[in-house]
């Protein structure tokens, strides 16, 4: 080996040790979410920590319907792929279905059947 390569040699070697060594890993961020009203539903995955995309799903407790998304997130379909390139915090919001909404009559005492 000719003494020119050498030196090229040991500094890619020496590059290759610090990249094995120093954890050369993708960056990961902080996924938080929220509910409102907290009754409203639950988000599954609901935190933690990710890289790359992530699907995230919204589900309606009885007697509510998935409304959209919020704060660091947009849209009104209740699963929503996001890309992790930041700490995120991402809020589902429901709404109440009232009886009348569903097409319903509420039983009253002296009102109805």
């Amino acid at each position: 080996m000719s003494k020119r390569k050498l030196p090229l040699l040991f500094l890619s070697t020496l590059i290759f040790l610090i990249l094995i060594f120093t954890g050369c890993s993708p960056k990961t961020y902080q996924l938080s979410t929220s509910v409102e009203p907290s009754c409203g539903g639950v988000i599954l995955p609901s935190q933690g920590t990710f890289q790359g995309d992530v699907t995230l799903v919204a589900t309606a407790a009885p007697n509510y319907a998935f409304n959209g998304w919020s704060d660091d997130a947009y849209g009104n379909s209740n699963a929503l792929t996001i890309r992790m390139d930041s700490d995120k915090n991402i809020v589902a919001k429901f709404t109440l279905i009232t009886p009348l909404m569903l097409g319903g009559t509420q039983n009253r005492p002296g009102k109805g059947t």
